[in-house]
């Protein structure tokens, strides 16, 4: 796999700058207790203040008795404890400047995935930048329409425990061509032919090597092709894209140790640290590992559009387009 952090580090900075500027105009709401109202332009109806939203300057949040609200603008996190009407306009002017890096990094990550995922031609000029990228080790993703669409992203980095492949269903009546190959050889690594859209394979248990790139890819078959050979079908439409990965030797934890042990994560509340803890995993192109902490994160909060919203941008830059829409 071709070594990927300069290429993230220009992204993410490409996407601060262009973030930063569309930001002097948003405020994205983090989280919601109590009762909380806004306005949000001269003459608009007061609404119900929601997670994931997206704020414009004219924007006015009023908050009764008890209740607080967190928002982000910029690099800052603002938080509103007094009952009352805030102008967003007005809480601008007194703002320090962040002097953290990775709280600017963390809160363009989140303003990224709440502005790229909230609305129609948001999501589509998303998925359009992304397209343009051979994107979370997809290759080639963009070149062709596959007739197999992955549902989770098994790619990049991968820590040799037991990974769960999946896919969308093709159809009735398909078996499932299921391979492993090693990318620089072509030599086939692992196969299974199923009949479901999904496999868990211990990669352990595999001839497979640290630092080695591979890949996996899973093909249409119907009752009665049983070649013993199954090679791999030229059209795209009877498969999925080849998905490279490479098997790391490194630690969880040697990737988590500087986020856990820094002030930004232990003062964040729990949807933070999980938000924090993916984007890190991300950064370090484990985007199977960001993945399941997304998926813990919406399995404490399901009908959280803010963690939606995060989760869907994250499938985007993956290359799962189908994937995202289930939470959107």
């Amino acid at each position: 796999m071709k070594s990927r952090p300069l290429f993230q580090a220009a992204i993410l900075l490409l996407l601060a700058s262009t973030l930063s500027a569309q930001g002097t105009q948003s405020f994205i709401v983090m989280s919601v207790i109590g009762t909380v109202h806004c306005v949000e332009y001269p003459g608009a109806d007061q609404s119900r203040l929601v997670q994931g939203q997206a704020l414009g300057m004219e924007a006015v949040v009023s908050l009764t008795t008890g209740a607080s609200a967190r928002l982000l603008y910029q690099d800052q996190s603002i938080t509103l404890k007094e009952a009352g009407n805030y102008p967003l306009k007005s809480l601008v002017a007194n703002l320090p400047s962040n002097s953290s890096s990775f709280l600017k990094r963390f809160f363009n990550y989140v303003y990224e995935g709440i502005v790229n995922t909230s609305g129609s031609k948001q999501i589509e000029k998303y998925h359009e930048l992304y397209l343009t990228q051979s994107s979370g080790g997809i290759k080639g993703f963009a070149g062709a329409d596959y007739g197999i669409s992955l549902t989770q992203p098994v790619m990049g980095n991968i820590i040799p425990f037991p990974a769960r492949f999946e896919w969308f269903s093709a159809g009735d009546s398909v078996l499932y061509d299921f391979q492993i190959v090693d990318f620089q050889t072509d030599g086939l690594i692992f196969k299974a032919l199923l009949r479901d859209t999904m496999i868990v394979v211990n990669l352990e248990q595999l001839a497979v090597e640290p630092g080695r790139k591979y890949y996996w890819v899973v093909q249409q078959k119907r009752l009665g092709e049983m070649a013993i050979g199954f090679p791999l079908a030229d059209d795209p439409y009877m498969r999925s894209p080849k998905v490279e990965f490479v098997i790391s030797n490194q630690q969880l934890s040697d990737l988590t140790k500087d986020l856990e042990a820094s002030e930004a994560y232990k003062n964040g509340v729990e949807i933070d640290r999980f938000l924090m803890m993916a984007q890190t995993m991300e950064e370090a192109n484990y985007p199977s590992w960001a993945n399941r902490i997304l998926l813990e994160a919406l399995g404490k909060e399901p009908a959280n559009p803010l963690i939606r919203k995060v989760y869907a941008a994250f499938l985007i830059r993956q290359g799962l387009w189908e994937a995202a829409q289930h939470y959107l």
